[in-house]
């Protein structure tokens, strides 16, 4: 299927602001380079899919910590401050949430687990 200049033009722009916004690692972004080439639609389609799937899983993932986090350190501190709540909510990087959870047995009290939020 041929695709207009036009229609190629606005799948360009599209995918550009797709890149921004999953912001692609360097063989992430030779694949989207790949597919930025493609010479039919469906290929375009897969790669947005691709694209939205791993940003599912990211989501996903990131989300699952922060759950965890809030289910296990109000067992071990008792009830959560609204003030680390929201903090712990806010939280956006998996890594981050790791760490701090890795630090479980450490963290004694609330003050302690604030120091690792600033």
């Amino acid at each position: 299927m041929l695709v207009s200049p036009v229609e190629r033009l606005r799948q360009s722009k599209y995918l550009d602001f797709l890149t921004y916004y999953f912001k692609l690692d360097k063989k992430e972004w030779e694949v989207y380079q790949d597919y930025k080439k493609a010479k039919n639609e469906g290929e375009v389609i897969d790669m947005i899919g691709t694209l939205l799937k791993k940003e599912g899983k990211k989501e996903g993932r990131l989300e699952a910590s922060r759950d965890l986090a809030l289910l296990l350190l109000p067992q071990k501190l008792g009830p959560i401050p609204t003030e680390i709540e929201k903090k712990i909510r806010a939280l956006n990087d998996v890594n981050r949430i790791q760490n701090i959870m890795a630090r479980f047995m450490e963290i004694n009290n609330w003050q302690q687990l604030k120091k690792y939020l600033n």
